[in-house]
């Protein structure tokens, strides 16, 4: 995958204690964190609707479990396929930002509340 030119923001980087170890915590801004989603779920390079389609599922199910989190403690969501993939700015791709920018901010609303936009790889 192309790699992104120019300046990153990558957020910061925390431990936290998790039983008798640690867990990695990143802290990232929600549309960076979307950027790096979107192409470790699905592939760039299909049509741009379903890539624009995928950060709004993205954003919205990030926004729902941040929101109403009772599971993880110490972070919002998880970065495997048990929340969704989150391969961080490694990850990142032009069509990918250019998807997760056209679609800043919006997410998908029912009944008033976040929905739940779960989806599959």
């Amino acid at each position: 995958m192309p790699q992104i030119p120019g300046p990153v923001t990558v957020g910061t980087v925390a431990l936290i204690k998790s039983g008798s170890g640690g867990r990695t915590i990143n802290n990232v801004l929600l549309e960076d964190y979307v950027k790096g989603v979107v192409p470790a779920e699905m592939p760039t390079s299909w049509a741009g609707d379903a890539v624009r389609a995928q950060a709004v599922a993205a954003r919205s199910y990030a926004v729902r479990l941040r929101d109403f989190n009772n599971y993880y403690s110490g972070f919002d969501i998880c970065d495997t396929t048990a929340c969704q993939v989150y391969g961080g700015v490694g990850r990142e791709t032009r069509d990918g930002n250019a998807a997760v920018n056209a679609t800043a901010g919006k997410i998908v609303i029912y009944r008033g509340k976040v929905a739940l936009t779960q989806f599959a790889s």
